[in-house]
């Protein structure tokens, strides 16, 4: 689960030994420019019109 409310983003893992997600992968970046851009596309017909 990769989740942003604002301000940074963070990566949970869940732990079913547990039963709860874990932060696994704390303030996420990405590079402003990269070499690949890469879209899951199966899900484009859940998208809203500006997306698309």
């Amino acid at each position: 689960l990769v989740l942003s409310t604002g301000s940074g983003v963070n990566g949970f893992t869940f732990d079913p030994s547990l039963g709860e997600f874990i932060l696994t992968h704390p303030d996420i970046k990405v590079l402003n420019k990269g070499k690949i851009y890469l879209v899951n596309e199966g899900n484009a017909k859940n998208w809203d019109e500006p997306t698309t």
